[in-house]
């Protein structure tokens, strides 16, 4: 796109005007002597005029001065028609140049577009004209005198991509109008293949023939991301199998963990109550508390599997959010508490608690696990104390938290805390299978919470987590 260079006009000459003038002059003085002469045969000042003769020669000087005055008046016109010519002159100038200027403006804009662009003007005897910019030869890797050839930018599209946009081109090509958007490749010299979206419009001319704009932008960098989030994705889907297929494999095990392991079980507890029963007097007391012993792990063993089905259920289990009231919950399961050891005396404080956001149930699970480790862990504590409350919020969530004056843990191995069968304390001290904080854990992850927990031996622990608040209850009036 070149700019359009301005021609020179040059303004008519003064000195030919005022030539003019002169000579105009001199014809009017010289015609007046000669009418002069020619009507008397003297001069002017010759001394035997006649008064009629002098009259005559005053009326044709007066005449030849009203020539004269006219030839002036001419004269005066044509000075404003030279002068009115050389500003009209002056002005188509200056526009010449101000479009001079815009076009090299434009040039300037359209070769600085940091994407292709290429305009063509097709006449109806099939004669051709076109632009392209600086951009559109860079993307495509071509010099401006290889784009000069018709089939340029076809040579260097990849096959496969012409049969597609033949497909969106036929239709321009039968009505002179319209417009598509394709993404194609371009197979450069330097063996480079570009990803452009290519945007072609069409449009007829009112004096035949039509023009073509054609937008090109590079997306390679777009497309390679688009393969790479193609991949991840097959990945995922392949480890979606590969969960799926691992979840029916844990439904089997929950099953037979439910039918097969059940039924020993049951077996060894029936038979060893059975000997105690019958069979106590005959029994030493050795034999006895062994027995007992057998009852009682079978017992725990039977606890234990119940708890590992309920955690297995956590990440499956479905998700019914609701608005919880924390506060009604957790009175709910201190009574639930208290009524299962009616002779403990706990110190309990709720207190004030906001609204939040989950799945009843599941949180009521986990209010069951902290309730009921801190109701475990105080047991021999006068008195003993738990609390539960609110301590703030984070980015939309409120920070809660379970206390107790019970015998703690060690900081150390706090990380172990909520892991599956991690346990602090012997279950000489305390019962318990290690599975109530792993599906505290669980739950409040499937929430979008964090869990974590603090304590020191012998001066109790603090257990929190974070919920999401529910929004405000507006009520109109």
């Amino acid at each position: 796109m070149e700019p359009v260079s301005t021609p020179s006009i040059s303004p008519a000459p003064s000195h030919r005007n005022i030539a003019a003038g002169l000579g105009l002059a001199l014809f009017g003085l010289v015609a007046v002597a000669t009418i002069a002469f020619l009507a008397t045969g003297r001069g002017i000042g010759d001394p035997g005029f006649s008064r009629a003769t002098r009259t005559r020669q005053v009326i044709l000087i007066a005449c030849g001065v009203a020539a004269l005055g006219l030839a002036g008046g001419v004269w005066r016109a044509v000075r404003r028609d030279l002068a009115g010519r050389e500003l009209a002159e002056a002005r188509l100038a200056a526009a010449l140049a101000e479009l001079a200027h815009e076009r090299a403006r434009l040039k300037f804009i359209f070769d600085a577009l940091p994407v292709g662009v290429s305009y063509a003007v097709t006449a109806v005897d099939g004669t051709r004209t076109r632009l392209i910019n600086d951009a559109h030869l860079r993307i495509c890797g071509l010099t401006r005198a290889q784009a000069d050839d018709p089939d340029a930018f076809r040579r260097i599209s990849h096959p496969d991509d012409l049969v597609r946009q033949a497909e969106l081109h036929r239709p321009l090509d039968q009505e002179s109008q319209g417009s598509y958007t394709i993404d194609k490749r371009y197979l450069r010299a330097d063996g480079q293949v570009l990803w452009v979206m290519l945007a072609f419009q069409r449009h007829p001319l009112e004096k035949g023939g039509y023009e073509d704009l054609s937008v090109v932008v590079d997306i390679t960098e777009r497309k390679k991301a688009e393969e790479t989030i193609d991949l991840q994705n097959k990945s995922l889907q392949a480890v979606n199998r590969q969960l799926e297929t691992a979840n029916a494999e844990l439904e089997a095990f929950s099953y037979s963990v439910s039918h097969d392991l059940r039924a020993p079980l049951r077996h060894i507890q029936g038979y060893a109550a059975m000997l105690v029963r019958e069979s106590s007097p005959q029994l030493s007391a050795t034999a006895r508390r062994h027995l007992q012993v057998v009852m009682d792990s079978s017992r725990h063993m039977g606890t234990l599997i119940d708890d590992l089905l309920t955690f297995s259920k956590m990440s499956r289990v479905g998700m019914q959010e609701t608005r919880i009231d924390l506060a009604e919950m957790a009175a709910g399961v201190r009574q639930e508490l208290i009524g299962s050891s009616p002779g403990r005396a706990v110190e309990w404080t709720i207190g004030a608690l906001p609204p939040v956001v989950g799945d009843t149930a599941l949180i009521r699970l986990v209010l069951v696990n902290l309730f009921g480790n801190a109701f475990k862990y105080t047991r021999g504590r006068e008195p003993a104390r738990i609390e539960f409350g609110c301590q703030g919020t984070e980015q939309g969530r409120a920070i809660l938290f379970v206390r107790d004056n019970g015998a703690g843990f060690d900081m150390k191995y706090a990380h172990k805390l909520f892991g599956v069968f991690q346990r602090l304390h012997r279950t000489e001290e305390f019962e318990g299978t290690g599975i109530g904080l792993a599906t505290v854990r669980r739950i409040i992850n499937r929430h979008g919470g964090r869990t974590w927990a603090e304590g020191a031996v012998g001066a109790g622990a603090t257990f929190s987590f974070t919920l999401t608040l529910a929004p405000a209850v507006t009520t109109s009036t």
